[in-house]
This record gives structure tokens, sequence and C-alpha cells, in this order.
């Protein structure tokens, strides 16, 4: 019984002891945690962050003249297609294939032209609201699915115009599937990003298949340059501050989290998205998806995080967008001289800034990444 009491003495007095240490070294750590805040969201803010959604809000748009409120009535038509049409739509959405569809063109008649329609407006809201207090509150007007289905629907009929010949509606349908890409990259959220570099993608794709055989014509309204890195870097910014806001919500990760260790998170966040505006500074010289330092287990940071595929996806499109000028350039030198050159200046890949490769082969001519051959542009 002794031996018994005189444990159970030695167990009180070591958790008041480590009771006592915790209550310690939990300031030291809380204060810890405030420093490294401090110097991760300066940083942030050097790199051209901010922690204020406010100075984010874009200017309300006028439901008259917003696109994203016509694109929200074009789904409607998307809804009423048939199963066997919409097996056929859904084909083409996977295999970024549009001339898959081509056979139901005349049926898609009505909702590409009001989805040209859509792209013609001069603005796009897609999530039109107010902020208060930190937090968000909006109407959210957008549908990803719904909008990569229009697109595949203009960019199929476009295909079907071209072999049709009717050249003028072909190009009339490009113009409004690179608007739609536009639109689809001012949605705030980050995710939507992918969305218009995939619809940018598939525009130059179709670019490529309506002017491999025919003359070359109104291409200029087709290849207006974009930055894409620049659209990226604005909506890294906003998601960096949303995220933040994220983290200072209670109901976010574990309950039971302390303040200091939620610092540990912002700090974490902060650094990856750092890392991100970093990887898209011009002034680096080369553009690369970031490797997220967070570590293991915090995964509720994690989800905040951008997905890396979207910086290389701007990497993809920008090369797309950039070969296409050139294709153009040399099939009109083509025309104009009877014969492909045999050298061309080229841009420089955006990640490795060294040029792009052109080179003649057959009748026709190839450009190269000279890293990915699943980017190549063959013209016979």
């Amino acid at each position: 019984m002794q031996r018994l009491l005189i444990l159970i003495l030695c167990s009180a007095l070591i958790a008041i002891f480590v009771g006592g240490l915790f209550a310690l070294t939990t300031p030291t750590r809380a204060l810890e945690s405030d420093l490294e805040l401090d110097v991760a969201l300066a940083e942030w803010e050097a790199l051209g962050g901010t922690t204020d959604l406010m100075s984010l809000a874009l200017p309300a748009v006028p439901d008259a003249v917003n696109a994203a409120v016509h694109y929200r009535r074009t789904f409607a038509g998307l809804i009423e297609l048939d199963e066997e049409e919409r097996r056929l739509l859904d084909a083409a959405l996977l295999h970024t294939r549009p001339d898959q569809i081509m056979a139901i063109a005349d049926r898609l008649e009505p909702v590409v032209r009001a989805a040209r329609e859509a792209s013609d407006q001069p603005a796009c809201a897609w999530s039109p609201g107010y902020y208060q207090t930190g937090a968000v509150t909006r109407q959210d007007l957008s549908d990803q699915a719904g909008l990569l289905e229009l697109s595949v629907a203009v960019a199929a009929h476009a295909l079907d115009r071209a072999e049709a010949e009717d050249l003028d509606a072909a190009v009339d349908d490009l113009v409004g599937l690179r608007r739609m890409a536009l639109h689809a990259s001012s949605h705030p959220d980050v995710t939507y990003a992918s969305t218009g570099l995939l619809i940018d993608l598939m525009a130059f794709e179709v670019i490529e298949l309506v002017y491999r055989d025919r003359p070359i014509a109104r291409h200029a309204s087709l290849l207006s340059p974009r930055d894409y890195f620049a659209e990226l870097r604005s909506k890294l910014v906003s998601h960096g501050a949303a995220g933040l806001i994220r983290l200072d919500d209670p109901s976010f990760g574990p309950a039971s989290r302390a303040g200091w260790q939620r610092d540990r998170d912002k700090i974490s966040f902060l650094h990856a998205m750092c890392e991100c505006l970093r990887a898209l500074d011009p002034a680096n010289g080369m553009i690369a998806p970031p490797q997220y330092g967070i570590p293991v287990g915090e995964t509720y940071t994690e989800v905040l995080l951008p997905g890396r595929g979207v910086f290389e996806g701007a990497t993809m499109v920008t090369i797309r967008s950039a070969m296409a000028g050139v294709a153009i350039d040399l099939r009109a030198h083509r025309e104009a001289r009877g014969a492909y050159p045999e050298d061309w200046p080229m841009p420089a890949h955006p990640a490795t800034g060294r040029p792009l490769q052109y080179r003649r082969e057959g009748r026709g001519f190839v450009l190269s990444t000279g890293v990915n051959e699943r980017l190549d542009w063959r013209w016979d």
C-alpha cells in the first residue's frame, strides 16, 4: 500500500511539472509563431500579395451586359439534349475531340448561337456579391462542366462550318471560343484558370484543324495575345487572401487547435503561396510549378493550395498560342513565296527560356518544344 501511495504521489508530481512546463513554453511558442507570421506576411505582401479581399473586389456588372448571366441561361440548352447527343458531347469533352460531335452540329445550333451572344458581352462577373467582416457572400453563376460543354459545342460547330467551306462562320465561332476562355479565367477562383486554359487549348487545336488545308484569312482576330502567367498570378493573390481568411475560421480544421498552432498553419500556407508567386515572377527567367514544403499531416493546409497542374497548363497554352502564330505566319509565307523557309525566328519556351524549334519536314513543317512531343505542331 505504501508503495502504491508513493507511486501515485510521483505520478501527480510529474503531471504538475509537465503541466507547468507546458504553461511556460506555450507563451514562448505563441510569441515565436507571431514573429514568424509577421515575417511571412511581410514576404507575401512584398511579392504583391494582400490580406484584404475588399481590395480585390471587382466593380458590379449589370445583368444585361454580364456574360456570366447569359452563359447561365445558355446552360439550360444543354439540358435539353437527348441521351445520345449527351453521350457524344461527353465523349468529345473527355477526349478533347470536338470533331466527334460534328454529326449533331445542326442540333447544337441554338446553343452555339446563345453561347456566342454570351461571349460577345463586354464583361463577365461570375460571382457578384459583397465582402463583409472578412467573409465572402456571393451568388455564384458559374458551372465549370457546363462551360466546358458549351466550348466543345462551339468548337464542333466551327469545324462543321469549316468543312462546309464557310470560313467566316468558323472564324466567328473560334473568336467566340477564345472569348469564352477569357471569361472562364475571369472567375476569382484559381481553379477556373484551369478551365480557361483548357478552352484556349481547345481553340488552338481547332485553329490548327481549320487552317491546315485552307487559305489564311481573318487570323489576326484569333491570335489576340494573352499573358496567361500574369492572369494566373492575379488569381493566386486573391486565392492567398481567401485562404488566410479560411484559416482564421474556427470551423476549418480541428477545433482543438490552439491559436499559436493556427498561426503555424498560416505560416506554412504563406510560404507555399510565396513559392507560387516567385515561380511566376518574370525576373526569375523561368516558370515552373512550385514544390510545396508543407509538413506531413497538415492536410487542412494542403487542401487550400492551388493544384500544380495550373502552372503546367499555363505553360502549355502559352506554347500553343506562340506556335499558332508562327504556323499561320509560315503558311502566309508559303502562300506568298510558294515554299516554306529553311529557317524561321522562333519565340522562347516559357519554362526553359530556349527558343522553340522549327524544321521543314516533307511538304510541311514541324514546330517543337524540344521537351514534350505532345506539344509538337505538324503541318503537312
